[in-house]
């Protein structure tokens, strides 16, 4: 489920709502837009950084990392 919530939120930030974005929404917004709970969205959201795709910054929020 990870996965395909992390291929689904990376699809967006490369061609869809978030693509001109430097940051992702607030967590309780994105969960709600994706249909997820915000359990799992944060899950991704970890998932994501590992990876390289975004930095989560207390305070700030989700930057993404456009490579």
């Amino acid at each position: 489920m990870i996965k395909q919530i992390s291929a689904k939120l990376l699809r967006e930030m490369r061609e869809g709502e978030f693509c001109n974005s430097q940051r992702l929404p607030r967590e309780i917004e994105l969960a709600k837009q994706m249909n997820v709970s915000r359990t799992l969205l944060r899950d991704v959201l970890a998932h994501l950084e590992q990876e390289g795709f975004v930095t989560r910054i207390h305070g700030v929020g989700t930057v993404i990392n456009h490579h």
